[in-house]
């Protein structure tokens, strides 16, 4: 749902990010495409979605909570509510709660306060999973790609290549994000 130049992510809009992280980690590339609305240069426009255990929830919200403050997210954490008001349930049968963050300052460290918390199934931010990221529409197609090998989570990145079709060879993962929904192809895993 977001991606900044370090191809930090923040995933989970449609509610699937805990398929898809399983999905990526399996994987020996990751290949993200989204379109350019989705780059920003900081992570936290989007609501941060955090995938939880119904049971108990109150106990977790307020761990969360409090990682969160800690990490300089205030913003409100709700219960994500389809359009009827009903409770958005997940594939796998969690629930999730949005953190309104405005910016995460430090993507890896959020994402590490969060591996701690009892409850919490599974978090947006995805750091460091993508080899590449490319984001199309009517601007010209941008793209980006790491230099080291993406399980290393450090390196550089260049900028400013197009990712061709002959380049990307299986085992890969795709991921596509677009406004209205996700979606994920796999290569030979």
């Amino acid at each position: 749902d977001e991606i900044d130049p370090a191809l930090h992510l923040i995933k989970g809009g449609g509610g699937a990010h805990l398929r898809e992280k399983m999905v990526a980690l399996a994987s020996k590339r990751v290949i993200i495409i989204a379109d350019e609305t989705k780059n920003v240069a900081r992570l936290g426009r989007f609501p941060l979605p955090l995938e939880v255990l119904s049971f108990g929830l109150a106990a977790t919200q307020a761990r969360l909570r409090r990682v969160l403050d800690a990490q300089g997210c205030h913003g409100a954490l709700s219960l994500r509510k389809k359009s009827d008001g009903s409770v958005f349930v997940t594939d796998s049968g969690h629930v999730i709660l949005d953190a309104s963050c405005a910016e995460i300052a430090d993507a890896a460290a959020l994402a590490q306060a969060l591996d701690g918390v009892t409850g919490l199934v599974e978090h947006g931010p995805m750091n460091g999973n993508g080899e590449a990221a490319s984001a199309a529409g009517n601007l010209p197609t941008r793209a980006a790609r790491k230099v080291s090998d993406h399980n290393s989570r450090t390196g550089g990145e260049e900028t400013g290549r197009k990712l061709r079709s002959s380049s990307l060879q299986p085992p890969m993962a795709f991921m596509r994000c677009n406004d209205d929904h996700h979606s994920l192809a796999l290569g030979d895993t």
